[in-house]
């Protein structure tokens, strides 16, 4: 029987995004912060995201306050400190589209920040199919 592991999330970047080597990859690390409170009781979720290999002109769109759309698969990491166990659960972004970014315009529309100019091209109505 095939299992799944899928979570989508959007929010706003609390902090720029950290890229660090891990041998002959990238990992970009942000975390998101989803408002899912009222008006009057406000309140975020924050949600740790980890990036394999994201481009360039993309990991440089990832800067504190930005509008960020993740998916992915979720991952638990397990650790013990000081005797105690814990655990933390995060989003692990799919390869190259689990990320993108969006700016909000003033009439409220949100649409896709425009690529950096090299940046290929992978709208889904230049697919061939």
């Amino acid at each position: 029987m095939p299992y799944m592991s899928k979570a989508t999330i959007m929010g706003h970047l609390g902090r720029d995004a950290e890229a660090k080597q891990v041998g002959a990859k990238t990992v970009t690390s942000f975390s998101i912060a989803v408002s899912d409170g009222t008006k009057d009781k406000p309140h975020s979720s924050w949600f740790d995201v980890e990036a394999w290999d994201l481009p360039d002109w993309l990991a440089a769109g990832l800067t504190k306050g930005a509008l960020v759309l993740a998916d992915g698969r979720l991952k638990i990491e397990e650790w013990e400190k000081d005797g105690q166990k814990r655990s933390k659960t995060k989003l692990v972004a799919d390869s190259y589209g689990g990320v993108k970014t969006f700016e909000k315009r003033s009439d409220d529309s949100v649409v896709s920040r425009p690529k950096a100019s090299g940046a290929r091209n992978t709208d889904d109505e230049n697919v061939p199919f």
